[in-house]
């Protein structure tokens, strides 16, 4: 399977690289790498990974790069490897590589690419189709990956950082799509160009292409594309032209209509494109749209996105670290008519705020932390809410659950709108804190009453 000299240098040793580094271990590959913290690189030198401070590409037949560790890093990888020697890419690039064969969907996109990612799967899951998620949900693809199930279908979700450490080698997916696109993460790419360009690179890889059309952004796109066999999908009763047609009654496919649940969910936009994404992508795969109304009735909402995990007093608490962008802010906000005391801050980012205008009426108070907490607090005093900024999610939390408190019918609802990288590893983890602080404060102030959870 391997050649000789198939050498692989790991360039960040957290969750994905250590599962890369040990799918390739087992089968026999000497495996290095380097991370800048002491303690994930003993925790690879336990597992029998070398490390390496300063290593030299054309050593290496793959250099695979966490997609987390800034490009400014890779400038000495990217020069020398020009000439041919070693190879960069992430765990998604080189799966691609070393299973050509595989049958990979990929979905990308500013908003909502989890859930779709799960839809995805779960209705593969029902038809009894043999698969694997993984990807930037938060499962490492070489955790999953098996020369021996040639017939397994991989869902994974891109990020615009996985797809960018892609640009230098060949790739190709069997169903690919687009959800949305919004300026995100511009402190990394530059420009909104730039973002587009990197995203715009799963349609030009994919064998069976699909995006949603609605959106000034994804029409800019398109005048940039030249690929025959691309899907559309947009919303009902626009002027965008698409060949599959949503609203909060259904899908509309040629001569096909498929009814949604009367469910509150398929009236969020929202899930109308996931669900709308997801039908897309399985209308490529034979027989999977059997049953598929059924299907979407069992789908259960992903954790620490607009999850209520507890009620007590008649407040309400809404884990939605998911949202790292405002654009999920807006869906968390817009879903409640009571009272909201809105948790959001976290790491450093230049999203644009002003998509949050048609989300405020309903916020009594806002709760800020962290490094964007500042940027928040300006935007939103000039749009007339109350905020109170802090440094730690913690101190954040708990005033928001002192303040909501004095209402009878509330919610609290920890929605960031940012990375979670300054205080937290990931949105899970971040996800966790927060529900624990709220238990811990309920627990601690009334440990004699039940409450929902």
């Amino acid at each position: 399977m391997f050649s000789d000299n198939f050498e692989i240098f790991l360039l960040g040793l957290g969750h994905s690289g250590l599962a890369t580094g040990l799918f390739f271990q087992a089968n026999g590959i000497k495996v290095s790498g380097w991370d800048d913290e002491e303690v994930i690189r003993n925790q690879a030198l336990d597992l029998g990974l070398s490390i390496i401070f300063n290593p030299y590409p054309k050593k290496f037949l793959y250099i695979v790069v966490s997609p987390g560790i800034p490009l400014t890093r890779l400038t000495s990888f990217y020069s020398i490897c020009a000439s041919g020697a070693g190879m960069i890419t992430c765990d998604l690039g080189l799966f691609l590589i070393l299973f050509p064969k595989a049958h990979v969907i990929g979905i990308t996109g500013t908003n909502g690419k989890s859930t779709t990612c799960s839809l995805i799967a779960h209705v593969l899951q029902a038809q009894g189709i043999p698969h694997r998620l993984a990807g930037n949900i938060g499962v490492p693809i070489f955790s999953v990956a098996s020369f021996h199930h040639p017939d397994l279908w991989y869902v994974l979700e891109w990020s615009s950082y996985q797809l960018e450490l892609c640009a230098h080698h060949p790739w190709e997916l069997k169903i690919g799509g687009i959800l949305n696109l919004t300026p995100h993460h511009l402190e990394r790419h530059g420009t909104m160009g730039a973002y587009s360009t990197i995203k715009r690179s799963l349609l030009e890889h994919s064998r069976h292409a699909i995006v949603d059309v609605s959106g000034p952004y994804i029409q800019h796109m398109l005048g940039q594309l030249n690929i025959e066999s691309l899907m559309r999908l947009a919303p009902k009763n626009t002027q965008n032209e698409a060949c599959v047609y949503y609203n909060f009654q259904g899908i509309q496919h040629e001569n096909h209509y498929i009814r949604f649940p009367r469910e509150d969910r398929f009236t969020s936009p929202a899930f109308q494109q996931n669900v709308a994404m997801t039908y897309a992508v399985l209308y490529h795969i034979p027989g999977t749209l059997v049953n598929f109304t059924d299907h979407l009735q069992t789908f259960q909402d992903l954790p620490h996105r607009q999850h209520c995990f507890m009620t007590h007093k008649n407040i309400r608490y809404i884990d939605d670290s998911k949202a790292t962008t405002p654009e999920a802010c807006v869906q968390a906000l817009m879903r409640w008519s009571c009272p909201i005391f809105w948790i959001a801050g976290g790491a450093k980012q230049k999203d644009d705020l002003s998509v949050l205008k048609p989300a405020l009426a309903s916020v009594a108070q806002a709760f800020l932390y962290g490094e964007s907490a500042e940027r928040f607090q300006k935007f939103l005093e000039a749009h007339g809410v109350v905020c109170n900024a802090f440094i730690a999610m913690s101190d954040a939390v708990r005033a928001a659950w002192n303040t909501a408190y004095s209402h009878e019918n509330a919610v609290v609802v920890c929605s960031p709108g940012c990375p979670s990288f300054d205080q937290f590893s990931n949105f899970v983890q971040r996800g966790k804190a927060f529900q624990r602080y709220i238990h811990q404060l309920v627990q601690t102030q009334y440990p004699q009453q039940k409450y929902y959870s």
